[in-house]
């Protein structure tokens, strides 16, 4: 069984010595780290040798990309956006074989809104004909070139498992920096403004036999009503069912064509990196849509992505044990084989505040058949809460 934890690249460079870090995760039970080689801004408080403000420019690549790596028409790091070498990185490489300690990579392929200002084509488009900037569309050939192309780069370096997060589509919520919404929007309207209608999605659409034309005209008009008027929907569950009564077939066939599409991407990335003989790990963001039976809200069906990646990496971020099991049992009730699912715990703050509950969790989540736990997040960690891993995995 596997543990890592997910961590920056900060806190393994200098004037961090890796081995020292890797030494302290080694002593707390952990056998690796899922390391962020390309990340999303965001402003973290991270504690370490000197407790800080840290912040992450949007889109960072923390290596030296290798252009080769991405075809022409892809999507390629920006110079802007990336280390100018790669030292760093193959210091942390070598203090791992050194400790027999997994470095394993954790990318974030297209929630990426540095790659979205400067590609706004490749962005998702809504029913109101606004780009989605921090989402690249997954149906977008240069986007997917993007995803294929990193894959195929970290690999190139002598990774051996990728933590790939997100390969779906984006909704609406949780896209932006400092995100604001001053008008009252249903679960169907947030979904809608979130639905990429671009002309490949659209394309899409038509090839599983969709009108996407009128469909595209149907959403837009809605949503022109929503923001006009009243949003009609304010206490209607978001469901396929409820959408078909309200659009017709056509988008249910248009949801079925976006799980395709990311099927058949997610099965590239995971043969590039069997191609090197690495494995691909489905991170999924299920907690922010209510478990494994909305995956269809990002483009995900389940069962299928199942068949094609190595293992789904699950955020099991509750604030109950009971919680992080009702969701575990969610997942193992659509996936079925507890070896092809990491649970990913945060034993800090606001999910957990004790070393009895984690153990508790991770107990729990053992006796159910998943071994595999991973940990989130490193660099906000305290010394207590690598205490509290080591005591959990005893």
């Amino acid at each position: 069984m596997g543990h890592n934890a997910f961590a920056f690249i900060h806190s393994f460079s200098p004037p961090n010595n890796p081995a020292v870090n890797i030494n302290k995760l080694q002593n707390s039970g952990l056998t690796g780290i899922n390391l962020a080689l390309n990340y999303h801004a965001s402003r973290d408080f991270t504690l370490g040798s000197t407790p800080s403000l840290r912040y992450l420019e949007d889109g960072a690549h923390y290596y030296q990309p290798d252009l080769s790596k991405y075809l022409t028409g892809s999507i390629k790091p920006s110079p802007d956006d990336v280390y100018q070498d790669n030292s760093a990185l193959e210091k942390i490489q070598e203090a791992g074989r050194s400790a027999n300690f997994d470095i394993d990579a954790w990318a974030v392929y297209f929630h990426n809104s540095a790659a979205g200002k400067q590609n706004p084509e490749a962005a998702q488009i809504n029913g109101l004909g606004q780009k989605l900037l921090a989402s690249l569309c997954p149906s977008n050939p240069s986007a997917q070139g993007y995803a294929i192309g990193l894959t195929n780069d970290l690999i190139s370096r002598g990774i051996k498992s990728i933590a790939a997060e997100s390969v779906n589509f984006h909704g609406l919520i949780h896209g932006e920096h400092h995100e604001r919404y001053f008008i009252e929007l249903s679960e169907i309207s947030q979904y809608l403004l979130g639905f990429c209608l671009c002309i490949y999605c659209q394309s899409a659409a038509e090839a599983a036999g969709a009108d996407a034309k009128k469909l595209v005209f149907e959403i837009s008009a809605a949503l022109d009503k929503v923001i006009k008027d009243t949003d009609i929907w304010l206490g209607k569950e978001l469901s396929i069912d409820n959408l078909v009564s309200i659009f017709g077939i056509d988008i249910k066939t248009w949801i079925s064509s976006q799980e395709l599409t990311l099927i058949d991407l997610n099965t590239k990335l995971t043969k590039s990196a069997h191609s090197a003989g690495a494995t691909l790990r489905w991170v999924g963001q299920l907690p922010f849509i209510d478990g494994l039976d909305q995956s269809w809200r990002i483009g995900i069906n389940p069962t299928e992505l199942t068949q094609v990646v190595d293992v789904i990496e699950a955020l099991f971020y509750c604030q109950s044990t009971s919680e992080i099991i009702e969701l575990a049992q969610n997942y193992l009730s659509v996936i079925q084989s507890p070896e092809k699912i990491t649970g990913i715990l945060r034993p800090t703050y606001p999910d957990n505040s004790s070393q009895s509950e984690l153990a508790k969790r991770v107990n729990a989540l053992k006796n159910i058949g998943i071994t595999n736990i991973d940990f989130y997040l490193f660099d906000v960690w305290r010394e207590r809460d690598l205490e509290w891993i080591k005591q959990s995995l005893i």
